[in-house]
């Protein structure tokens, strides 16, 4: 690793920060530098050699320009590292955008309704009653719901390539409004700022960790104060929903179609860093279909949400503020205006290609959500637009643990009397995604302060996931 820098006054004055590179004390990003590779700004020091191995491989692409903004919640990938931003001029990898494109979170405030409105019982039905209605997990509709048939036509029409008759099955359009497994969840919340912070408008981080979390929430790995202490300052709040999911299988097909190309036209490897020229006809087309499942997610999303919105009115006469939702990505890659030092040492501004790789755009007071684990609930986040991480910021808190070393080392009574309180699932067949097996979230809010404020923390009370 080098630690000797050339860079003119400029150059230093865009990186702000110490020469000494990743060993130095001040907070983050921290700067690596290799032989042969394009600078990496780490805004953790807690990488291990297998994800550093992931992210040198990236830096030493030649295809990738500026430097590589690694995130706090960084961890291994399948063959390209999770919690990247990358820009690329004319390529794109679509294993850096992955399987799950468009994967994201949708979060809306239910109208009208308070935590105190909200009983055991309420809890119970709105659980099961959601269960009941959105497939998990690998299940689908075995209908058509709302116009999901018309809708997905429709996105086949308006972005879809040449291609796309390759790649789209019959369950596609049954898939909308389906959760899906592993790390997606639909979450029900309250907000835990709003009581201390007035109305959690514009929380600075410090001031919402320090009410949220330290006094009631100390080890946002999920161990809490006794639940009546941690809950009882909040009868007042307001009540949100969010769902973590994507593409579903439409985005897996997509992406191993394209790879496939990628790999016989960059002749490297699948599941790798396998790149499309974008001036030739198979990148323009990825480029399509990419869209079409960044549009399918967001419609994926919606479509739980009014099911979900049902399954509330039904039991407590409550609809939702659908004129504030939040519905981002954090898997996909998209042309933007951005800042960045060449080859030659000279900053340059100019329209690149920004992949997001597990991480959340944060451009200037652009809101975002950062979900913890499922015992800690989340945050809503608003951009800093800061461009040494080409204005972006963490998708989640990041593993700690692989889903076989959790399954190895967290017992299963440990997982469930760590989620006592929380009206969800403790299968063993999602031990993996026991809170334990996750970064702590309060250390990955505390090293992107410069990337983003913090305006709402967002504790569970129900959390559903597929299994």
């Amino acid at each position: 690793m080098s630690t000797s820098l050339h860079y003119n006054d400029d150059v230093k004055n865009f990186y702000g920060i110490n020469e000494k590179g990743f060993n130095n004390n001040e907070p983050p990003p921290y700067l690596l530098q290799f032989e042969n590779s394009n600078d990496i700004l780490t805004y953790t020091k807690d990488i291990d050699n297998d994800c550093l191995n992931q992210i040198k491989n990236l830096a030493k692409l030649k295809i990738v320009k500026g430097h590589i903004a690694i995130l706090p919640d960084v961890h291994l990938g399948k063959g390209i590292i999770i919690g990247s931003v990358f820009l690329t001029k004319d390529f794109i990898i679509p294993n850096g955008v992955g399987v799950d494109i468009g994967c994201g979170i949708l979060c809306l405030k239910i109208n009208n309704l308070k935590k105190k409105n909200l009983n055991d019982k309420n809890i119970n039905n709105i659980y099961n009653m959601i269960k009941r209605n959105i497939p998990l997990s690998f299940d689908y509709h075995d209908k058509e719901i709302f116009d999901s048939k018309m809708r997905f036509d429709q996105l086949i029409r308006k972005h879809g390539s040449k291609n796309i008759s390759s790649i789209i099955k019959s369950k596609h359009f049954k898939q909308l409004g389906t959760l899906g497994g592993g790390n997606h969840f639909i979450e029900i919340g309250y907000d835990a700022s709003s009581m201390s912070e007035g109305g959690g408008e514009k929380v600075d981080r410090s001031s919402a960790r320090k009410a949220s979390c330290i006094s009631r929430f100390p080890n946002d790995h999920g161990g809490r104060d006794s639940e009546d202490d941690a809950h009882q300052d909040y009868e007042e709040s307001d009540i949100y929903v969010l769902i973590h999911s994507g593409s579903r299988n439409i985005g897996k097909t997509t992406a191993e179609f394209y790879d496939v190309l990628a790999s016989e036209e960059s002749k490297m490897k699948r599941n790798d860093l396998a790149y499309l020229d974008l001036r030739k006809e198979d990148g323009q087309n990825y480029l399509k279909d990419m869209k079409l499942c960044l549009e399918y997610a967001k419609c994926n999303r919606i479509y739980m949400m009014k099911i979900i919105e049902k399954v509330i009115y039904d039991e407590v006469k409550c609809t939702l503020n659908w004129e504030n939702c939040i519905n981002i990505h954090h898997n996909f890659c998209n042309h933007e205006l951005v800042s960045y030092v060449d080859n030659n040492n000279e900053i340059k501004k100019e329209y690149m290609f920004v992949t997001r790789k597990g991480a959340t755009s944060s451009k200037k007071d652009e809101l975002g959500i950062i979900p913890g684990n499922m015992k800690v609930g989340s945050y809503i986040v608003k951009g800093k637009g800061n461009m040494l991480s080409y204005s972006s910021c963490s998708h989640g808190c990041g593993r700690i643990l692989s889903r076989t070393k959790a399954k190895q080392l967290i017992h299963q009574n440990d997982f469930v009397n760590i989620m006592r309180g929380i009206r969800c699932d403790t299968n063993n067949k999602i031990r993996d995604e026991a809170p334990q097996a996750y970064k702590n979230l309060n250390d990955v809010l505390k090293n992107q302060d410069s990337l983003i404020h913090v305006v709402k923390r967002l504790i569970p009370l129900i959390n559903i996931k597929g299994f």
